[in-house]
């Protein structure tokens, strides 16, 4: 019957493929159907899905929803869940590394469904973990770190770290700051430095202006013959990247309420090119949102595809 059983859901997986929902209420009716407890073969066959070299047959995003599902719609899903992570590992010094590296994809993508919990996993994995160095090269280790990393960039360090259970806490990795390309003073920055326009620019913003009040100011103070005339777009670029580095959301937020103003100072190609030269330079030391980013200025119409390939042969030549 077990047999016939994961047989079934095999074929439910593939037939579904374009409604995770669909699939999943089909999962819980066929072991109604049964009569059976389902959960065991539901989270063995998902995870032999997620788990299959050399790539899943489907999106791996496509078996990862239809897990959180099952979770909300069959009750022992979870603990069957629990109980199969929990095995996994204790064998991570056996798994593929792109096999360990994609279950940290799929773990931090399931607990994003669920408050970025890792509750139910610290006594386990925190005893295990008691004798490992912080920086040591065991395979548990890496897989927290791995995990701990990408729940981060699926949220934001604050909010991951706020749930995260005591034993993983050395685990986590940095919390990921923009780097400007003026210096933040510890004290009141010097009047006309990058960092004082800066700083007015921001509380003028944060006033709510109308847009005139604004272009007015960038005139006056960021003349295209004035002191600042070099790095202008830049100024302009990274203050308001560094309002919204808290997370994505923060961003998307910012560039939808404050784009135009991005367009008003870079009105060319090359303006434009700059504006993509400033936001990779704030985000250097974390590639991904330096990507993600370039593809939301794209998205909004900041930018446009001619500005990146000119930042990109500027870049080579350099």
């Amino acid at each position: 019957d077990r047999v016939i059983f994961e047989e079934l859901c095999y074929l439910l997986l593939a037939a579904f493929q374009e409604g995770h929902k669909d699939c999943a209420r089909r999962l819980a009716g066929l072991a109604e159907a049964f009569a059976i407890d389902g959960s065991e073969v539901f989270v063995e066959t998902l995870l032999s899905h997620v788990l299959m070299l050399p790539a899943p047959r489907q999106l791996q995003l496509y078996y990862s929803c239809v897990m959180v599902d099952l979770c909300k719609l069959v009750p022992e899903v979870p603990n069957a869940l629990e109980s199969a992570l929990n095995a996994l590992f204790r064998k991570l010094d056996r798994l593929d590394v792109e096999l360990a590296t994609r279950l940290a994809d799929w773990l931090a993508f399931h607990v994003s469904n669920f408050s970025f919990s890792l509750e139910p996993f610290a006594p386990p994995w925190g005893r295990a973990l008691e004798s490992v160095a912080d920086d040591a090269l065991d395979p548990r280790a890496l897989f927290v770190r791995c995990t701990l990393e990408r729940m981060v960039r699926l949220s934001y360090h604050e909010r991951v770290a706020k749930e995260l259970p005591e034993p993983f806490r050395r685990f986590l990795p940095p919390d990921q700051a923009g780097l400007l390309d003026w210096a933040v003073p510890g004290a009141e920055p010097a009047a006309g430095s990058s960092a004082a326009v800066s700083r007015d620019l921001l509380a003028l913003l944060r006033s709510k202006p109308a847009e005139s009040e604004v272009t007015d100011w960038v005139a006056r103070e960021l003349a295209a013959d004035g002191e600042h005339a070099d790095d202008r777009v830049a100024l302009v670029t990274q203050t308001l990247l560094h309002a919204g580095a808290k997370s994505v959301s923060h961003l998307e937020k910012l560039l939808d309420k404050f784009g135009w103003l991005m367009c008003h100072v870079a009105a060319d190609t090359k303006a434009r090119a700059d504006v993509v030269g400033a936001s990779v330079r704030y985000w250097g030391n974390s590639p991904h949102m330096a990507s993600m980013l370039v593809r939301k200025l794209l998205k909004v119409g900041v930018v446009k595809v001619d500005a990146v390939v000119s930042y990109a042969e500027i870049t080579v030549d350099l």
